[in-house]
């Protein structure tokens, strides 16, 4: 018994001293590096850094090849490099940081999360006949007032549209995609030039932002875009390495010239928890905002775990400078059930905007399916983004990040389910329609604070008859002084008659104004 024991023991000590880690080991400069940004970047991405007013800095040099050779001396292996935050991502034993640290030229080693679940933020595709397809493509576009963009000649022509995905299966020869212009693609799992396989998630993705049917059928807006594909995702049995090949990914569409990143890609359970969704603490969300920084518009799928145990918006949804995009349920016009939740653990408005949460797109064997999730909400905005950039080439990206928050149908109205809306292309235009103002006001009704709307001004200045007006929403919300949303709702009209709208005491506490939007129109209450 006691030889036996000791061999079990010897085994477990040597597991234990075998065991690897995943470090990101942070240096404290780029000594001696030589770099020429007009020979490391194509000439588009200077453009956008002009236009932005985005300096070459020490952050777009390159990582110190000296320094990463010797740290590699130590590492079992390395997974990732990058530039913008001076970091290379190791693999190596328990005593690694301790002895990287002793190294001059390092400024901090951290132990990577170790617990990962990618999510591809896609429910389902279904099959749906030639017709119907060809019915849905064109109102998830319409329901966009997208073709106005059409109409006035912007198609995302000029504007260069980076997808990060799991995979492009099916893409390469599509009759839906053949069109698209495909400047550069990239595999950053396996370090080559091919991404058209291991997952069709892309090629529906890339469809919902310049996809089309046929020559007048679309399923994306940007459909005369250029495009930088990248992989990022690897398979499910190694789960650590997904952010570290994105941030590879944002720099090289940043080198590359793109105007825009797209992800339908998020991150939560089990690596992290609902608090560290704060817009700056994932790896993949610091990524993002660099991205920002850079000059580029990030697109990306609010999740969808709204109807799950985690429930709120994953990362990169949660930075701050991300257009998170949340899902619409197409037949009731408001928060498809599995669409994610706002607000980011800092209270920042989550989503930001949103778009249907079922799509018509192209699938891997050379089709077209009807898919769901907000994995396709999101494309459906980055094509639209695509346009209004185009529309307004002077414009920076923080000029698009808010103006497209202003397109929302919804705006100023906002809550943490659909953001500002469905962004529409007649604001994007500046075509502002003359909504009525209808008939609104505060009352008490039996000691209760009661909202009173009178909406047969709408049905007669609409010309809605009751059957259609039944279809209708209501959104209300209320907010404090400092802005913070306090309340909201989304209400159901049944008939096209007075409507009163109770309202909670305890919700209305610290309450500055109200805020009801129906149909076009925002009324606005100061209780102040």
């Amino acid at each position: 018994m006691k030889k036996l024991a000791f061999v079990i023991i010897g085994a477990f000590m040597a597991l234990s001293l075998s065991a690897q880690y995943k470090y990101y080991v942070y240096l404290k400069d780029k000594n001696g590096v030589e770099f020429n940004p007009t020979e490391y970047f194509h000439p588009k991405a200077l453009e956008r850094r002009t236009r932005c007013g985005v300096a070459i800095n020490q952050t777009d040099f390159p990582v110190s090849e000296a320094y990463k050779n010797t740290v590699l001396t130590k590492a079992d292996s390395c997974t990732a490099t990058s530039r913008w935050l001076n970091m290379i991502t190791i693999w190596g034993n328990e005593n690694l940081a301790t002895e990287l640290l002793e190294l001059e030229f390092v400024k901090s080693v951290n132990k990577a999360p170790m617990n990962a679940v990618i999510t591809m933020a896609t429910q389902k595709a279904d099959d749906i006949s030639q017709e119907a397809a060809d019915r849905y493509a064109t109102f998830q576009l319409e329901r966009m007032n997208g073709f106005a963009f059409h109409d006035a000649g912007y198609t995302g022509k000029g504007i260069r549209i980076a997808v990060l995905d799991a995979g492009f299966s099916g893409f390469d020869g599509h009759d839906g995609l053949e069109h698209l212009n495909i400047e550069a693609n990239y595999d950053f799992v396996r370090k080559e030039s091919f991404v058209y396989d291991y997952s069709s998630h892309g090629t529906g993705v890339t469809g919902c932002i310049g996809g089309r049917m046929g020559d007048d059928v679309f399923t994306g807006l940007a459909y005369e875009a250029t495009y930088l594909l990248a992989r990022t995702e690897k398979s499910k049995t190694e789960k650590f390495s997904e952010e570290e090949f994105w941030l590879e990914a944002a720099e090289w569409a940043d080198k590359n010239g793109a105007d825009l990143i797209n992800s339908s890609l998020g991150y939560t359970k089990p690596r992290y928890f609902i608090e560290q969704m704060d817009g700056k603490t994932t790896l993949v969300s610091k990524a993002a905002q660099m991205a920002f920084a850079k000059g580029i518009v990030v697109v990306t799928s609010a999740g969808n775990e709204g109807d799950g145990d985690w429930k709120y918006i994953g990362s990169p949804a949660d930075a701050d400078s991300v257009l998170a995009i949340g899902g619409i349920d197409a037949y009731k016009d408001y928060k498809i059930d599995f669409s994610s939740y706002g607000p980011n653990s800092r209270g920042l408005l989550k989503p930001n905007v949103s778009a249907l949460g079922t799509a018509v797109s192209a699938r891997s064997d050379g089709g077209f399916g009807k898919m769901s999730g907000t994995s396709f909400s999101s494309p459906l905005v980055a094509g639209f983004v695509a346009c209004y950039m185009q529309a307004n080439p002077d414009k920076t990206q923080q000029d698009v990040f808010e103006a497209i928050q202003q397109c929302g149908h919804l705006y100023p109205y906002y809550d943490y389910v659909h953001g500002y809306g469905i962004p529409v292309a007649w604001k994007a235009l500046g075509n502002e329609n003359a909504w009525p103002e209808g008939n609104a006001e505060l009352v008490t009704n039996d000691g209760d604070l009661v909202l009173e709307v009178d909406f047969k001004y709408f049905a007669e200045t609409l010309n809605n008859d009751s059957t259609e007006l039944a279809k209708k929403n209501i959104y209300l919300h209320a907010v404090n002084e400092e802005g913070k949303l306090l309340y909201y709702s989304v209400l159901h009209i049944s008939n096209p008659a007075e409507v009163l709208i109770e309202l909670d005491d305890d919700r209305l506490e610290g309450a500055a104004i109200i805020r009801v939007h129906f149909e076009g129109k925002t009324l606005e209450y100061n209780l102040r």
